[in-house]
């Protein structure tokens, strides 16, 4: 998530750049925030296109590895990734107070 960020703020990129920034962000702010629940149920809905389909309507799925990396996963069309670097940045909720 670091490589998204230019001395502690968003970068300027372009617009598909920083859409995905922002939707990996949301999984990480998710996540981070909700580290001690055993439920991997996020309110970040998935972003995947397909021609035949539309936009994919499945919720993803998340939570930290062993390797603190974030993985998630969407079980209606099996996307899935890892997300790395996101501790200390602005989207990482599990140092802040409720």
């Amino acid at each position: 998530m670091r490589h998204y960020l230019n001395e502690g703020m968003l970068a300027d990129m372009p617009t598909p750049a920083m859409d995905l920034a922002l939707y990996q962000g949301a999984i990480v702010a998710w996540v981070s925030s909700h580290a001690a629940s055993p439920s991997p149920e996020t309110n970040v809905r998935c972003r995947v296109r397909t021609r035949a389909y539309g936009r994919c309507v499945g919720d993803i799925q998340a939570g930290i590895a062993p390797d603190d990396a974030v993985e998630w996963f969407c079980f209606l069309c099996h996307e899935s990734g890892r997300i790395s670097g996101w501790r200390q940045t602005p989207w990482d909720r599990s140092a802040r107070k409720r």
